[in-house]
């Protein structure tokens, strides 16, 4: 209004001063419609930033619930396992060591060889897995005792390579937090009535070692 105020007091005739004034109006009006449809704008904009926001936030919530649902299953399943009584201990393995007693052989050679005079596929051999270690030796492991000791005797019989048997190694597990004031006895207890389907028999529980270590503070 200041503006309409200060171009009445204008000088001309009073058609040139309504023609100023209906100008600035006009001037006026338009400035006013802008000012409504970038606020609209703005408005709108907000409104679909905070949508896709909470569409985020539904979605982060989704997949959350599908991982727990998940994991419920899972441990359902397991448990279903452990209830059937079905035996999930790992197969023992059955190894023997062969060497080449030519120096001069890679471990490539000694499984060259190894195949040749055991013919596997001939004899019905059921090797489970073959692996190189140091020396250009490698170890040929079996699930049944009694196939790897006949391995062990073709292999001795040859001249070119000789074999002995690989004591097995008792597996080792680490329990992490265990309680200070809990005895080596008290962990034992605790481990085998939590696990009871890992004992076979008395022997195998008096061959169950336990060692300590302290966490440094």
């Amino acid at each position: 209004m200041q503006d309409i105020q200060n171009t009445i007091t204008y000088g001309g005739t009073a058609p040139e001063r309504n023609t100023e004034i209906l100008h600035r109006l006009g001037n006026l009006e338009s400035n006013i419609k802008e000012i409504i449809t970038d606020t609209k704008e703005t408005i709108s904009g907000n409104i679909k930033e905070t949508a896709e926001n909470i569409t985020k936030e539904m979605e982060k919530v989704t997949a959350q619930e599908t991982t727990t649902s998940t994991g419920v299953q899972r441990a359902n399943t397991y448990a279903e396992i452990a209830k059937s009584g079905n035996d999930r201990r790992p197969k023992t393995m059955h190894s023997i060591l062969i060497a080449s007693k030519n120096d001069n052989d890679m471990a490539e050679d000694v499984i060259n060889k190894t195949k040749a005079i055991l013919k596997p596929e001939k004899n019905g051999i059921q090797i489970e897995r073959i692996r190189k270690v140091k020396d250009q030796r490698i170890i040929v492991s079996c699930k049944e005792e009694r196939e790897i000791q006949k391995l062990k005797e073709r292999i001795n019989e040859s001249e070119e390579l000789e074999a002995e048997k690989v004591k097995n190694k008792n597996p080792l597990i680490i329990i992490k937090d265990v309680k200070y004031k809990m005895t080596d006895e008290e962990i034992k207890t605790a481990i085998r009535n939590q696990n009871p389907d890992i004992y076979v028999d008395e022997q195998e529980e008096d061959d169950f070692k336990i060692q300590t270590q302290d966490k440094e503070h």
